[in-house]
């Protein structure tokens, strides 16, 4: 119901859908690559998921580019994925209930790396960004612009409540041990926060005070100009921004 009432409303009709999802269901791994053809980098795709692969039941497989040239070697980065073809067909079928062809399955990370490589304040930072959906937390980390990882966390204290900002600093906390286990050459710069409701901004506050790190909302950035008229804050159009790149060709990898 929810999905037949969204396509209504924004008129969609006949056309093709990309649906873009974030679900810890989906394996995802990235990896360096040379030059290689389309059907060696699904293998090696496939490759990367098969120590665990026999946990799951009928796992399909893609990548995407994420960066058509290493930093330090010749060739590329790719970002693979694996989910369960039950999960795929899952979608599939709500939008032929609809009468909608389901053009394509893209994941939430995919626009997440591809807004930081086309926005030019954030393309060689690195940083974190905490997006807030409902009662979930999720951080993606990057370091001097290339993504290494994400935390996922279900948050039990009510937004905006006295006890969200403790709860959701032990998430960043959890997140910020694994990266000095990284041992890199270059610190944290900026915590970015998406997604926050009208009466959680006293939270950048609170943990401004904490963290030496920047930590704000996501800002608006010059390079993305939003049509006259339209009320556009990345903050709020997080995940959507990033595909949309990927979509009109803007971003290229």
């Amino acid at each position: 119901n929810a999905v037949k009432s969204l396509v209504e409303r924004s008129k969609t009709g006949k056309r093709f859908i990309d649906v873009v999802v974030d679900s810890s269901s989906i394996l995802t791994a990235t990896l360096r690559v040379p030059f290689l053809s389309r059907s060696r980098l699904l293998k090696l795709a496939q490759e990367e998921f098969a120590e665990v692969a026999d946990n799951y039941e009928e796992l399909i497989y893609d990548y995407g580019v994420i960066a058509r040239k290493n930093r330090s070697e010749e060739g590329g980065a790719i970002l693979c994925a694996a989910m369960e073809s039950t999960f795929a067909f899952a979608y599939i079928d709500i939008f032929n209930q609809l009468d909608l062809r389901l053009n394509s399955i893209d994941l939430a990370l995919s626009g997440v790396i591809a807004l930081v490589d086309y926005i030019p304040e954030l393309r060689d930072k690195t940083c974190v960004f905490a997006l807030l959906e409902n009662q979930v937390i999720t951080l993606y980390l990057f370091v001097a612009g290339e993504y290494r990882y994400t935390l996922r966390r279900s948050l039990t204290a009510e937004r905006g409540g006295a006890d969200s900002p403790a709860e959701i600093s032990q998430v960043l906390d959890a997140l910020l041990t694994y990266y000095k286990s990284l041992k890199t050459e270059s610190d944290i710069s900026d915590i970015y926060f998406a997604g926050l409701h009208s009466d959680e901004y006293d939270l950048m506050v609170s943990l401004a005070e904490k963290y030496p790190q920047h930590v704000c909302a996501l800002p608006d950035f010059p390079v993305i100009e939003p049509e006259a008229g339209i009320n556009y804050r990345l903050a709020h159009n997080f995940y959507g921004t990033g595909n949309l790149l990927i979509k009109d060709g803007s971003y290229h990898g």
